[in-house]
């Protein structure tokens, strides 16, 4: 059986899409798009910016049913067909971003807008690409959004979907549809060090409700008005105590073949959730890409990791960074990872090597898998 390759792009991928400005250009749309019903379609410099807005109500976010918020992609007219895993059954997703996009497909606009707007390029013998952005719960209908586009074919060039602090979208299956449809490259997601939404929906509804429902008005609030709060100590303590129940499960995921034995909650269980396409992790020191679904995991359990900042600055982090997307990408730029020196890992194995590469790249090399991580107050 063939192997995966642990990184098959990296930090020279990251220094191109942040130099390129589309990234940037892309939070910035993800940004004015608060202030739109369901979506904003922009264009700028040739290139289509179809953007939603963050969506901070709770019941977006704490789906019902199942333990983790999934559901069968195919219930509704919006998705049939490919998006099924290589046995054949129905990719799973998360039924709070769906019923979202499903949302928007029926009470705006959007289809018109869209078919409009390519119509017209078509005509002119002109396609121009479309991008598809969001941030936090917006990245995940982002992310259905675009795989409408590509699963209905509808554009000549090929859709782009750039997400920020995304919670994860689907399960293996649709990372199996993703593959076999060869739509991988068409997705980055960027993630910050400490952000804590991305790893989220890695934990069981029931450990993470209580702390959203003081936690998300906080956002929401300062996307709205622009101006950042400082959080008072109720909305720091529910942030604290997301941080520890996020943790404990991201390890579990992140080391669930060594750890396969390992019970939480008396259940062998960890979430369905999966990543796709390309994740660009980013930090103060610098940027790395990397497009392997299990070695994305451990990242997002490791670049949580830190033994170099006080507990309480890291409990400041994991939601300050969530809205703070344009000062991270400012400091990617500054501090390009082109022609930085990254130490040899000496005798590791080559898994851990390409692991520790990424993770230095990051400003955050040397981090071991912690099982027993607590942030107190």
């Amino acid at each position: 059986m063939e192997s995966t390759p642990l990184f098959t792009v990296g930090q020279e991928i990251a220094t191109f899409l942040v130099s390129s400005g589309i990234v940037s250009k892309a939070w910035e749309e993800s940004r004015l798009a608060s202030n739109s019903e369901g979506f904003s379609l922009n264009e700028y410099e040739g290139v289509a910016y179809v953007a939603f807005p963050s969506f901070y109500e709770v019941e977006g976010f704490i789906a019902d049913k199942n333990k983790y918020g999934e559901g069968n992609i195919q219930n509704d007219e919006i998705f049939f067909g490919c998006l099924e895993g290589n046995d054949g059954q129905p990719a799973l997703v998360h039924q709070g971003a769906l019923k979202l996009f499903q949302h928007i497909m029926e009470n705006t606009d959007f289809q018109r807008k869209l078919q409009i707007y390519m119509d017209s390029k078509q005509r002119k013998l002109k396609p121009k690409p479309i991008v598809f952005v969001g941030h936090s719960l917006g990245g995940a209908v982002a992310t259905l959004a675009t795989l409408w586009a590509l699963e209905k074919r509808l554009m000549q060039s090929s859709p782009f979907c750039i997400t920020f602090g995304s919670p994860l979208v689907g399960d293996v299956k649709l990372v199996e549809a993703v593959g076999r449809e060869n739509w991988a490259n068409n997705f980055c997601h960027v993630v910050s060090q400490h952000d804590i939404v991305p790893r989220m929906l890695l934990a069981p509804f029931e450990s993470i409700s209580e702390s959203l429902v003081a936690i998300l008005p906080y956002w929401q609030g300062i996307i709205a008005n622009d101006n950042e709060d400082e959080p008072d100590y109720f909305i720091q303590d529910a942030c604290r105590t997301l941080l520890n129940n996020v943790l404990q499960y991201t390890h579990t995921v992140a080391n669930y073949e060594i750890d396969s034995l390992m019970k939480l909650d008396g259940v062998n269980e960890r979430s369905p959730y999966k990543p796709f396409g390309t994740y660009m992790f980013c930090s103060s020191e610098g940027a790395a890409c990397i497009d392997n679904s299990e070695i994305i995991l451990k990242m997002l359990h490791l670049t949580m990791q830190s033994h170099e900042k006080p507990s309480n600055e890291i409990v400041q982090d994991c939601f300050s960074e969530h809205i703070g997307y344009g000062s991270v990408l400012k400091n990617v730029i500054e501090k390009s990872t082109v022609g930085k020196s990254i130490s040899s890992p000496g005798s590791e194995s080559s898994y851990e090597r390409g692991i520790s590469l990424q993770l230095e790249a990051i400003g955050v090399g040397g981090q071991k898998p912690s099982e027993g991580t607590s942030w107190q107050s």
